[in-house]
């Protein structure tokens, strides 16, 4: 893979028009995006989804125009792919992946106008009893650790938790992504945000879940179509265990969210849109096996 990878850098780092091609970019965010590339045939060969593969292509297009790349990019560098497929792989090997190549150049017209025309979908922040939306993204991008922290503390009960989950931070960070795929924010403040979060919801979990009855189900979220085939890969470990082979597993996140029969491929028992869902799922999973509810 990582000869292919190397090939097409070769080949559009020593155009005379790169610049044009990438904007004001680096070459390592292009030689990212070539990398990146890899993992997304990679997962679509794997999983096997038509709807993510293409939701996938036109989410590549928008995020990337934005961040200041041309739409010619995209036929430069999958004829570059194709050449490094032709030049490096046995026809038997290349005929699966040159098709699909020659697909995505013909559709590339369609591809910019779905990345045109699609809006990702952005949740409204309520106003509620936690704080007010436009203070809570602000401290979010600013890594304001003390004040999320500070306010997770007075979560006392599982529904204010639900509600705070589902109110402030699910909205919240769905505009992050937004921001950043606009590229009104930087990755280093996309990671900062995604960090604060992670530890807040850790520290809510900790202080309103009772863990003496933690064996019997798992949940999984994933938000990006790079993380499908590692979560494939980990459900199908957890079934490969004696003692956790019949474990309930219940996925969600974004790109289960746009994708609605994308659990059914990585191997889950059930998907939930969002945490009150998720909620009601894993009651009903408690409730067969012994009546009790979470």
């Amino acid at each position: 893979m990582n000869f292919l990878i190397e090939a097409v850098n070769e080949n559009l780092s020593q155009r005379d028009d790169l610049m044009q091609l990438i904007g004001n970019n680096s070459i390592k965010k292009m030689k990212d995006n070539h990398e990146n590339h890899a993992g997304f045939m990679y997962n679509s060969f794997k999983v096997k989804s038509e709807k993510l593969f293409i939701n996938t292509i036109i989410w590549v297009y928008r995020t990337y125009k934005n961040h200041g790349f041309s739409y010619q990019y995209f036929p430069v560098e999958l004829k570059a792919r194709k050449s490094a497929v032709n030049n490096n792989l046995s026809s038997e090997n290349s005929e699966l992946i040159i098709n699909i190549y020659k697909l995505m150049l013909e559709n590339h017209k369609l591809f910019v106008k779905e990345s045109e025309f699609r809006k990702d979908n952005e949740f409204e922040v309520s106003v509620n009893q936690f704080n007010s939306p436009d203070e809570f993204l602000k401290a979010l991008l600013e890594g304001n650790h003390d004040q999320f922290l500070s306010e997770a503390e007075n979560i006392k009960s599982k529904d204010e938790m639900l509600l705070y989950f589902e109110n402030m931070i699910k909205p919240t960070m769905y505009k992050v992504g937004s921001l950043w795929e606009k590229g009104v924010i930087s990755t280093a403040q996309e990671h900062l945000a995604s960090s604060i979060v992670a530890r807040v919801n850790s520290s809510i979990y900790a202080n309103n879940i009772s863990l003496k009855k933690n064996k019997g189900k798992a949940v999984i979220s994933a938000a990006m179509p790079f993380n499908i085939v590692p979560l494939k890969e980990t459900i199908s470990k957890i079934r490969d265990e004696e003692e956790l082979k019949n474990i309930k597993i219940l996925v969600g996140g974004k790109i289960f969210n746009e994708n609605l029969k994308l659990w059914e491929k990585v191997g889950a028992d059930a998907c939930a849109f969002d945490s009150k869902e998720a909620l009601r799922q894993a009651n009903k999973w408690w409730e067969e096996v012994d009546g009790k509810n979470v």
